[in-house]
C-alpha cells in the first residue's frame, strides 16, 4: 500500500499543530490540592472554564497541578475527586496565577473504581476513545451499540437488517466480535463459546451507560475473551445524587419505534440509591420480513459511603428477529436488494416462492446478575464482583424435503410407499448460565500505581435440535432431540499491572497476565456428528509501554502488548482441520496534541499474527463465520483524530485510519503461495462531524464515514470484493430547560443517508458465490426524551 497520502496528512497536521502552539498565551494557573488536613490529593481532576475554552488536567502524587497557556480575562477553576466535594473558584487570569484548594470528604464514593482494574488510564500509553453517556443518549434511537459507536476510529457496523435495529456486528481495525473483548463493569460480555457479542440479546443497554470505553489493539489485561482488535468496556449509570425519572419515544422510517421510562431515587438517607429502567423496540427492517421486537430492563440498587461501595444489579434483554441472515444473492441484488430467502417455501419444482413461513425467527432471553464490593482502606482500594448469567433460546426453521433419517423421524411406510423426506419444522436451542467472579486490590500512593486482579468464570451449555411438526408425523414427539451437546468451559486469569512516575510527565507502564482456559466438548452435533473435543490452553501475555508528557500540550507514548487467543467452537465443529491458538504482537506509538481550540493525535501500530484465525466469506448455518489458521499475517496502520473549536457555536471533528492488512504467504487453489489482503479489513476508513450551535439550545451535526473497498474471501477474487461507500447523516436537536410549568425536556431528529447511497457493508462469498447485506437507503428517526 502506498503510504503518501498519510504523510500528507501527518504533514499537515504537524504544520498545524506548530502554528496553533505558537497562539497560545503564555498565563499560567497552578496550584496545589489537599484534603482538611493537609494532606495531598493525588489525580484531583482541576477544570477552568473562560468563554469557549475548557481546559483540564489532574494534580500529581504530591498535590500539584499546572495550567499553561491559558488566556488573559476571567475563568472559573474547579477542583473535583471522586471521593470529595468539588470547589470552585473564580479568578482574573493574568501572568501566573495560584489557586490552591482544600477539598471536604464527600459523603458518597462514587464507583468509577469498579471497573479501574481493566480500563485504560488517560496517561497509559494505548489507543483509547471514550464515549460519554450524552453523546451516546443524544445518537440513541433504538439502535445497538455498534451504530452509537460508528464514529469512533477505525471501527467499521453493519446489520442484517439494513437499519441497526436487528442483528448488529463492528469490526475494530478489521478484527470482528470475535476478537473484540467486550465487558460491563469488568465481567466479561463474550459468549463463552462462539466469543461474539450478540447486542440484539440486551437492546438500549446504552441507556443504563455511563459511559464506554473502546480501546484499540491488544490494550490492557481484561476478562474472559482476549482482544485482538480492540476492547469496549462498558461502564453503567453512576449514582445520582437527586430523584428523577426520564421517558423517551422515538420513531423512525420501516415501522421503527422505541420507548424507554427510567428512574432514580436519588441519595436517600445519604447512603442508599435504586434505579431502573424499561425499554421496548420493534422495527420492520429495511430488509424484507427483518422485524425485530426486544424489550430490556436494569435495575440497581446500591450503599455508598466515603470508603464503601456495595451495589446489586440486575439487567437483561428478549429478542424476537426475523431471520435475515442469508444475505442477497448478486443477481437478485440487481432487481430486488431487499429480499429476504430466509422463510422462503418454494413449489415442488424449487422454481417459485409460493409463500413464507412467518415464524422463521430468532427467540433468545438472556439475564445478567451482578453483585459489586468495593473498599478503600487508606493507600489501599480492594474490590469484588460477583456475576450470573442465564440465557436460553432458539432459532425456528421450516426445511423443504428435509432427510427424515438425520431429524430422526422416519423413514416411514405408508403402505407399500417409503417416505423418506418430508416438509418439517426445527428448533435449535441453546440454554446455558455463566458465572463467576473477580477481584482487585490496587495500591496507590505518591509515584507507583499497582494493580493485582483476577477472575474465574465458568460457562455451562446445552445444544439441542427438535422437530416440532413433520408434514407426515404432525404430531412430533415431544422432548425427542435429534442432536444433543453439552459444553463446559472455564477460564481463569490473573494479572499484575504498575504504572511508575519517577519524574512529572513521565510515567512507566507494566502488565503481566496469566490466563488458563479448560473447554470440553461432548455429544453429538447435527447430521449426527460426533463432538468429542478436550483442550487445555495456558497464555502468558506481557505488556509495557512509557508515556511521556512533554508539556501541556504535547504528549508521547509507545507500547507493546502481547495478546493469546483459543479457537471458537465454530472453528472445531466447522473446520475439516483441527484449529490452533493465536497469538499477537501489538506494537504501539502514539503522538497527541491538546490546546483551548485544537487537539490532534497520531497512532501508528503494527499487529504481528500467528496462526491468525481469519474469515474464509463463508457462514454456517448459525450465520457464525468460518475461520481458518493463516501462518503469518499483519497488520500495519496509523490513526489520526483532530477537532478544532474556533468559535464557541461550531466544532469540526475528523479520524482516519490508513492500513495494510496482510497474510504472508497464502497458499491458493493453484498451490502458489501469495501475500493477498485479509478478509473483511478495508485500507481506509475515514469519518468527519461538522457540529453546529446556532442556538443556546440547538445542535445541528452533520456527519459522514466513507469505508474503503475490501474483500470477502482472504484469496482476493473479483467476486468478493466489496465496493467502498460513503454516507452521510444529518441529526438536529433541541433542548428546552425545565420550567415552572413544563419538565425538561429534548426533541431530537435524524436523517440517515442523507444522500441515498446504495452501499453494502458485509457479505459473504461461497466459492464464486456472493451475497451481500445491504443496508438502508435515505430514512429517518424522531424522538423526544422529558426529564423529571
Amino acid at each position: 500500500m502506498a503510504y503518501f497520502f498519510p504523510r500528507a496528512v501527518l504533514s499537515a497536521l504537524f504544520l498545524t499543530t506548530v502554528s496553533f502552539s505558537a497562539l497560545q498565551a503564555q498565563n499560567t494557573v497552578k496550584g496545589r490540592v489537599t484534603d482538611s488536613q493537609g494532606e495531598p490529593i493525588p489525580g484531583a481532576n482541576i477544570t477552568l472554564r473562560q468563554k469557549s475554552l475548557v481546559r483540564a488536567t489532574q494534580s500529581d502524587m504530591d498535590g500539584y497541578y499546572q495550567l499553561r497557556d491559558i488566556p488573559s480575562g476571567n475563568a472559573s477553576v474547579e477542583a473535583s475527586h471522586v471521593v470529595y466535594q468539588p470547589e470552585k473558584r473564580f479568578l482574573t487570569v493574568s501572568g501566573i496565577e495560584t489557586e490552591n484548594f482544600e477539598l471536604k470528604e464527600n459523603v458518597v464514593l462514587m464507583d468509577e473504581v469498579v471497573i479501574s482494574a481493566t480500563r485504560a488510564g488517560e496517561e497509559d500509553p494505548f489507543a483509547q476513545t471514550v464515549v460519554s453517556s450524552e453523546e451516546l443518549q443524544r445518537n440513541n434511537y433504538g439502535q445497538n451499540i455498534p451504530f452509537l459507536l460508528g464514529g469512533t476510529p477505525s471501527l467499521v457496523f453493519t446489520s442484517d437488517d439494513g437499519t441497526g435495529y436487528g442483528y448488529s456486528y463492528m469490526r475494530i481495525r478489521g478484527s470482528d466480535a470475535t476478537r473484540v473483548n467486550v465487558t460491563i463493569n469488568d465481567v466479561p460480555l463474550n459468549d463463552a463459546e462462539s466469543q461474539s457479542v450478540f447486542w440484539v440479546n440486551l437492546p438500549n443497554i446504552a441507556a443504563s451507560a455511563d459511559d464506554i470505553q473502546i480501546q484499540r489493539g491488544a490494550g490492557t489485561s481484561t476478562n474472559g475473551a482476549a482482544a485482538f482488535g480492540g476492547s469496549v468496556n462498558i461502564r453503567t449509570s453512576l449514582p445520582s445524587d437527586k430523584a428523577g425519572a426520564d421517558l423517551s419515544y422515538n420513531v423512525g422510517s420501516f415501522g421503527a419505534q422505541k420507548f424507554s421510562a427510567a428512574f432514580t431515587s436519588g441519595l436517600l438517607n445519604d447512603h442508599y440509591e435504586l434505579s431502573g429502567r424499561f425499554s421496548r423496540a420493534y422495527s420492520d427492517g429495511y430488509i424484507d420480513r427483518a422485524s425485530s421486537d426486544m424489550s430490556s430492563y436494569f435495575l440497581s440498587g446500591g450503599y455508598y459511603d466515603n470508603r464503601t461501595t456495595i451495589k446489586v444489579l440486575g439487567f437483561g434483554g428478549k429478542q424476537t428477529t426475523y431471520q435475515a441472515w442469508n444475505g442477497v444473492d448478486a443477481e437478485t441484488m440487481k432487481t430486488n436488494r431487499r429480499f429476504n430467502s430466509c422463510g422462503a417455501i418454494y413449489d415442488e419444482n424449487w422454481e417459485k416462492i409460493i409463500g413464507y413461513y412467518d415464524d422463521e425467527t430468532d427467540n433468545y432471553w438472556q439475564d445478567h446478575l451482578q453483585a459489586i464490593v468495593n473498599r478503600r482502606m487508606g493507600d489501599f482500594e480492594a474490590g469484588m464482583t460477583l456475576h450470573y448469567t442465564f440465557g436460553r433460546g432458539y432459532y425456528e426453521c421450516y426445511k423443504q424435503d428435509a432427510d427424515m433419517a438425520r431429524y430422526k423421524i422416519g423413514p416411514i411406510t405408508v403402505g407399500d410407499q417409503t417416505i423418506e423426506t418430508c416438509d418439517l419444522i426445527n428448533r435449535k436451542w441453546l440454554y446455558n448460565h455463566f458465572y463467576g467472579a473477580t477481584a482487585r486490590l490496587t495500591y496507590d500512593r505518591k509515584k507507583i500505581t499497582a494493580t493485582l486482579s483476577g477472575a474465574y468464570n465458568r460457562y455451562e451449555g446445552d445444544h439441542y435440535g427438535e422437530v416440532i411438526w413433520a408434514q407426515y408425523t404432525p404430531d412430533a414427539p415431544k422432548d425427542q432431540h435429534y442432536y444433543d451437546n453439552h459444553t463446559d468451559k472455564n477460564d481463569g486469569n490473573i494479572f499484575l499491572k504498575a504504572e511508575y512516575r519517577p519524574v512529572e510527565g513521565l510515567s512507566i507502564y507494566a502488565d503481566l497476565q496469566y490466563r488458563n482456559v479448560t473447554l470440553k466438548m461432548r455429544g453429538v452435533e447435527d447430521e449426527d456428528v460426533p463432538v468429542n473435543i478436550t483442550r487445555d490452553y495456558s497464555f502468558f501475555n506481557p505488556k509495557a509501554g512509557v508515556s511521556y508528557r512533554i508539556s501541556a500540550v504535547h504528549r508521547v507514548y509507545a507500547s507493546y502488548a502481547r495478546a493469546s487467543k483459543e479457537p471458537t467452537r465454530a472453528d472445531f465443529t466447522d473446520s475439516p482441520v483441527a484449529p490452533r491458538p493465536e497469538y499477537l504482537d501489538d506494537f504501539e506509538l502514539g503522538y497527541g496534541f491538546t490546546s483551548s481550540r485544537f487537539d490532534a493525535s497520531a497512532n501508528v501500530y503494527y499487529m504481528n499474527y500467528l496462526d491468525q484465525l481469519v474469515p474464509t466469506g463463508e457462514l454456517n448455518d448459525g450465520s457464525y463465520a468460518i475461520q481458518m489458521n493463516v501462518d503469518k499475517s499483519y497488520r500495519l496502520g496509523i490513526e489520526l483524530q483532530a477537532e478544532y473549536r474556533p468559535v464557541k457555536w461550531f466544532t469540526w471533528s475528523l479520524n482516519a485510519t490508513f492500513s495494510d492488512n496482510v497474510i504472508k504467504g497464502l497458499e491458493l487453489a493453484d498451490g502458489t503461495r501469495k501475500d493477498t489482503k485479509i478478509s473483511y479489513s478495508p485500507g481506509i476508513v475515514f469519518n468527519n462531524l461538522l457540529t453546529f450551535r446556532p442556538l443556546e439550545a440547538m445542535t445541528v451535526a452533520f456527519s459522514s464515514r466513507y469505508v474503503g473497498e475490501q474483500y470477502m474471501s482472504n484469496n482476493n477474487i473479483p467476486e468478493s470484493k466489496l465496493d467502498g461507500y460513503f454516507v452521510s447523516d444529518l441529526a438536529i436537536l433541541y433542548d428546552v430547560p425545565k420550567s415552572r410549568y413544563l419538565p425538561a425536556f429534548t426533541v431530537r431528529g435524524q436523517l440517515n443517508n442523507v444522500f441515498n447511497a446504495m452501499y453494502i457493508s458485509n457479505g459473504a462469498i461461497y466459492g464464486t458465490d456472493a451475497y451481500y447485506f445491504p443496508q438502508a437507503g435515505t430514512n429517518f428517526m424522531l424522538g423526544v426524551d422529558i426529564r423529571f
